[in-house]
């Protein structure tokens, strides 16, 4: 089980890049947002979103963090999919919804999409 510690950029840039091709409407652009939010081990970068034709339709934001930062129980096969239902059910006017969240089991950290906006 890797600790908190050694989750870095690197890693989260790793991560990252790997979700986009694993998903063709994403493409990789290395954008990172190194100062939002107030945990050090939380990772953000931007990414295109593309649409059939491949062609730019929007942005997405990326963000990266360490499993072991939740308190949720990611090794119970269930618990990822329930909390994506719940996610992708919230609807509130001030907080972005989440699209997709992504677990790493050999890693173990978490990714969740959201839509960006700038502002």
């Amino acid at each position: 089980m890797a600790s908190s510690s050694s989750f870095n950029a690197t890693l989260a840039v790793l991560l990252a890049a790997k979700y986009c091709r694993q998903y063709p409407l994403f493409r990789w652009r290395e954008e990172a947002f190194p100062s939002i939010g107030r945990r050090a081990e939380k990772y953000y970068f931007r990414v295109d979103m593309l649409n059939l034709h491949q062609e730019k339709s929007g942005e997405m934001l990326f963000m990266l963090l360490p499993s072991q930062l939740s308190l949720l129980d990611f090794q119970k096969g269930t618990t990822l999919y329930r909390l994506k239902a719940l996610l992708v059910t919230l609807k509130h006017p001030y907080i972005l919804p989440i699209l997709d969240m992504y677990y790493s089991k050999d890693k173990q950290d978490l990714l969740f999409v959201q839509p960006f906006v700038p502002t």
